[in-house]
């Protein structure tokens, strides 16, 4: 490492990004880096919006800025609106899926409609993933010593001066030895099935073609968002809370 040593734990697509505009910054990215994009093929809607900064970041890795415009549904009382997130669908959200409070980024900011690039976030992780690649230490942080500025891996001790953890907050607690203060995380985790739409409920299958994604916040029904995926749908949804640390 170089004098001002950064260090980033984690190598999904936001350690990516940080390395991709920290030319100095090194990172932990264990066995497989990319995170979730480079070991699970089907996940829920995962879009990069069209903003400044997206728009900067694709430029400067020479991928196309085509976009489309994408329409999200919300389930509520029984019909599909098309327009914004109904009043107190966010409570009810965040409520079955998190266990907490609403955050203005949840249920894709509340909006029924925005624009979307037409490259698919895993392509923007493989083609980050190939311009930082020499600065992917292929090694699982095991502890992390904050007073000595030193994290502890499988195969070699890291120094620092900035440590960036992009990881989840429960294995981060974990790494520093505070596993006792995870009970204050309502970490649930999510799961991914792919169904026919013949599988669907009927008022799911009438959106095939009107919509890319519904939201869904009723409580009895077991998943959270579909995701209409070409001839199946990916099916999302969140367990119970997990005391078990990833």
């Amino acid at each position: 490492m170089g004098q001002n040593r950064t260090l980033v734990l984690g190598s999904g697509i936001s350690a990516l990004t940080y390395l991709h505009y920290d030319k100095e910054a090194l990172a932990l990215a264990g066995d497989q880096p990319g995170g979730l994009f480079a070991q699970q093929a089907q996940l829920g809607p995962q879009l990069i919006w069209v903003d400044k900064l997206t728009t900067e970041l694709l430029s400067s890795l020479n991928l196309p800025l085509c976009a489309k415009k994408i329409i999200v549904g919300y389930y509520h009382q029984g019909a599909v609106t098309h327009a914004i997130a109904p009043k107190g669908f966010k409570d009810d959200y965040a409520k079955k899926t998190r266990g907490s409070l609403p955050k203005d980024s949840y249920l894709s900011s509340g909006k029924g409609t925005f624009e979307a690039f037409t490259v698919t976030v895993d392509k923007l992780v493989a083609e980050l993933q190939r311009a930082v690649e020499l600065r992917l230490i292929k090694d699982k942080a095991t502890k992390i010593l904050p007073w000595q500025r030193e994290v502890q891996g499988l195969h070699a001790a890291y120094k620092f001066d900035t440590l960036i953890s992009t990881v989840p907050a429960p294995t981060l607690l974990k790494l520093i030895g505070r596993d006792d203060l995870d009970h204050r995380l309502k970490a649930r985790d999510k799961v991914y099935e792919t169904w026919k739409h013949s599988e669907l409920p009927e008022w799911a299958q009438t959106q095939r073609g009107i919509v890319d994604y519904i939201y869904i916040a009723d409580q009895n029904l077991p998943y959270h968002r579909l995701k209409f995926n070409g001839e199946s749908t990916i099916v999302e949804f969140t367990l119970a809370n997990s005391d078990e640390l990833k």
